[in-house]
């Protein structure tokens, strides 16, 4: 093993499993080395002084194979009784209790509780006392081949892309760190202040938007390792104002190599108050606007800037104030030349004689409505010049869910209230 080619031992820890790699690396120093540039190249942390220790190590022996960080804003719960400790052995199998470790004494309980008590102290000292903001900054510069970094919040936003080596403090007892997404993200910006890394890659799933107002400080001063930023991907989960969505808007005008732009808002936002329409990306191939209210000339305005680099456009859930959703959709086909189009979820317009036209357009994946519907406005956007052309889709006719067959489709998308409801919401 000592006399292998380096480039054989890479070859065989690339087809392991990740699981498998721990044990390859116990092999010999070198199995080690070759093991580590796997095991290390996207590193799981959750918000702890334990997970952050870990971080240290990585950074003290391996910082240059970590190419990718992900800080979960998962915290342990505070208030947790021994009894609802205790309960927590147990679980519900077909309608009856079995116990997980019936071979646990009382005693061994009362030890593992105590255990818990004390990793939840220490987490929160740290969070109330803003120690982790300092330490992980130090820590961080010191990954110079980083190129990704994703503050991910728990629940269904949450498909980690990988798995932690050193997942320490997973519990049932666990509820997120509020503003909902904040911490992470300052953290790993602020760790990034002051590194020599090119971040490619920026994937926040789940954010409150009052991080933009929160840390603003933090982001008016520029930093080194975003000026290569290609890709931005943000959720941004809460109801926000004109005001918090300066700081936001400004972050945007910093990114000037930006490729991948989208940003999804949970509850619907002015598009003139959270996208600078008089900026180019002059990069821009991809971009993906969900969750935004405007006029059409407004959403003209921002692809019309990009006409000659974008070839993907995404839009969902929008509100057209004063004008008709089939106009934008003309505009794109005659005026894009576009790869790639998905328009889906509600979108709500106004025709020329003043109707209000409500679509309810579904995406394959979310089984909101007919694949047809979804892939005819695709290609609608997407197939200029071609022989006959895909003529403009007309109202949808969608039913919810398959087990909704009876529901009248037409009903819900000429109810103008239910959509209002949504937009104002």
């Amino acid at each position: 093993m000592d006399r292998t080619p380096l480039e054989i031992l890479h070859l065989v820890c690339s087809k392991l499993d990740l699981e498998d790699v721990y044990p390859f690396r116990l092999i010999n120093r070198r199995c080690a080395e070759v093991g580590a540039s796997r095991t290390f190249e996207e590193v799981v942390f959750y918000l702890h002084p334990d997970d952050f220790q870990q971080l240290r190590n990585i950074a003290e022996n391996y910082p240059h194979y970590v190419k990718s960080l992900i800080c979960k804003n998962t915290i342990l719960k505070d208030g947790v009784t021994f009894r609802e400790f205790e309960r927590s052995f147990n679980v519900d199998s077909g309608g009856r209790k079995r116990r997980v470790a019936p071979s646990m004494s009382q005693e061994r309980l009362r030890e593992e509780y105590a255990k818990y008590i004390s990793s939840w102290k220490d987490q929160d000292g740290w969070l109330k006392d803003g120690d982790d903001i300092g330490y992980l900054a130090e820590v961080i510069s010191n990954f110079t081949q980083l190129k990704s970094i994703y503050p991910i919040a728990s629940g269904r936003f949450a498909v980690l892309p990988g798995k932690s080596p050193f997942d320490q403090i997973l519990s049932i007892f666990h509820t997120e760190a509020q503003p909902i997404g904040c911490r992470p993200m300052a953290l790993l910006l602020s760790g990034l202040r002051n590194s020599e890394a090119r971040l490619e890659t920026i994937h926040a799933r789940n954010t409150n938007p009052l991080f933009f107002d929160m840390y603003s400080e933090l982001l008016q001063q520029p930093i080194a390792a975003l000026c290569c930023l290609k890709c931005l991907e943000l959720f941004l989960s809460e109801k926000t104002t004109p005001m918090e969505l300066r700081p936001f808007k400004h972050f945007l005008t910093g990114l000037p190599l930006l490729e991948v732009l989208s940003v999804e808002f949970y509850s619907p936002v002015n598009l003139a108050d959270a996208i600078p329409l008089g900026y180019t990306w002059k990069h821009l191939r991809s971009l993906a606007l969900r969750g935004f209210l405007g006029e059409q000339e407004e959403f003209v305005e921002i692809t019309d800037r990009h006409r000659s680099t974008l070839k993907e456009l995404c839009l969902g859930h929008l509100v057209l104030k004063f004008t008709s959703f089939r106009g934008l959709l003309l505009h794109i086909r005659e005026n894009l030349q576009l790869d790639y189009a998905c328009i889906c979820g509600i979108i709500c317009g106004t025709q020329k004689n003043g109707e209000s036209e409500g679509w309810l357009i579904g995406h394959p994946y979310d089984r909101a409505g007919p694949e047809n519907r979804w892939v005819s406005i695709s290609a609608y956007c997407c197939n200029k010049g071609s022989p006959g052309g895909e003529p403009c889709p007309d109202r949808p006719s969608l039913k919810w869910f398959d087990e909704y067959d009876d529901y009248d489709a037409e009903a819900i998308l000429h109810y103008n209230p239910e959509f209002t409801a949504w937009a104002l919401a």
